[in-house]
């Protein structure tokens, strides 16, 4: 704590194996010296007016969906929406003694907590999900240094802007390149979309396709958004949660690899991505589209997030499955389920 560090009950217990404490340790610890979680929340104000007409609006647009659905497959149907990511994120929550009234904790940059870039990701109403993240960056001139390689990954498509926002540019941009990629058999999709200007200018969207492709639009109703778009409903926060998780680990314990640099959220993006278009996280895309209204069933399984799955408190106290390394594990890959170290995982940009 006197270091600056966010510390939470995981934290402890990777000190308590470090010294070869068993049992109820954390439990015991926190008690003892007199540790409690202290959430800040932050609220803004919200206009309800509307709220009836919108939620109207949006059981008629579920209506209207699941009518098509009944006569298409459901891996012809796809949602993509843009989010902001923070260059580093950071969590609310900290242990800190009872009675403390001000919370101070270290990260790599301040101005890292207020800027930004967008991804955007493609998700299918039977669970898949689409093989490209597109990613918008803000750089100076709105283009990439002509001196530099920057990092590229097959499962990314990265561009830049003056500002991390997306324009119409980059919307035809990502229609050409992150829709009709190889795996998509099919030339015919039906995407849900929301109310921005762009995405209402079918013109735009459709001299972007791949020849002999076709997209069916579907507009979202305005403000109804966060009640049945499946990205905004479930998927973004287990997806950040997972990054954010990476992200609070590399702070700790390898404080030489820079969060906010442009290459390193490029690998994080990518492997972070990597790992939620994982079969094993279908359920969970699957049940996106259950709490938005479309299906009428949820997963039949009990799924774990992302963060459960990579994670488990068992995972810290294991070597690193690589060859020849002797450093703990951090992290489970859900792909080859091998235990991983952060230099070998995320450092050496791993690729089962």
């Amino acid at each position: 704590m006197a270091d600056g560090f966010s510390l939470h009950d995981i934290d402890l217990q990777i000190m308590a194996l470090e010294i070869n404490s068993e049992g109820n340790y954390v439990t015991n610890f926190q008690a003892s010296a007199s540790f409690i979680t202290r959430f800040k929340k932050f609220v803004s104000r919200v206009n309800h007016a509307d709220d009836e007409k919108i939620k109207e609006e949006a059981i008629k647009f579920n209506k209207e969906i699941q009518g098509e659905m009944m006569s298409r497959p459901l891996s012809l149907f796809c949602n993509a929406d843009q989010s902001g990511f923070l260059k580093e994120m950071r969590s609310k929550r900290s242990l800190a003694p009872i009675g403390e009234k001000t919370v101070v904790r270290c990260v790599h940059s301040k101005s890292s907590l207020t800027h930004s870039y967008t991804v955007m990701p493609l998700v299918f109403a039977d669970g898949s999900m689409g093989e490209s993240l597109y990613v918008v960056l803000q750089e100076p001139g709105g283009q990439f240094p002509k001196t530099k390689t920057i990092f590229s990954a097959p499962n990314l498509v990265v561009s830049a802007g003056k500002s991390h926002i997306m324009t119409k540019a980059h919307m035809k941009e990502w229609v050409s390149k992150c829709i009709f990629t190889p795996s998509i058999t099919s030339s015919d999709l039906v995407i849900l979309l929301d109310s921005w200007t762009s995405f209402r200018d079918t013109a735009a969207i459709d001299s972007s396709l791949p020849p002999g492709k076709t997209l069916h639009t579907r507009q979202i109703p305005p403000g109804a958004t966060g009640i049945c778009q499946p990205l905004d409903v479930y998927f973004f926060r287990p997806f950040k949660g997972l990054v954010r998780r990476i992200q609070s680990y590399a702070f700790k314990h390898h404080p030489e690899f820079i969060v906010y640099q442009r290459d390193n959220i490029l690998i994080l993006l990518s492997l972070a991505y990597r790992i939620m278009c994982n079969p094993f996280f279908r359920p969970l895309i699957q049940y996106a589209w259950y709490a938005a209204g479309y299906l009428d069933n949820p997963p039949t399984a009990r799924f774990k997030t992302p963060v459960e799955a990579c994670f488990p408190r068992s995972v810290y106290s294991k070597k690193c499955s690589s060859v020849g390394c002797l450093l703990y594990s951090f992290i489970v890959c859900p792909k080859c389920d091998q235990n991983m170290c952060f230099k070998c995982f995320v450092v050496g940009f791993h690729a089962c």
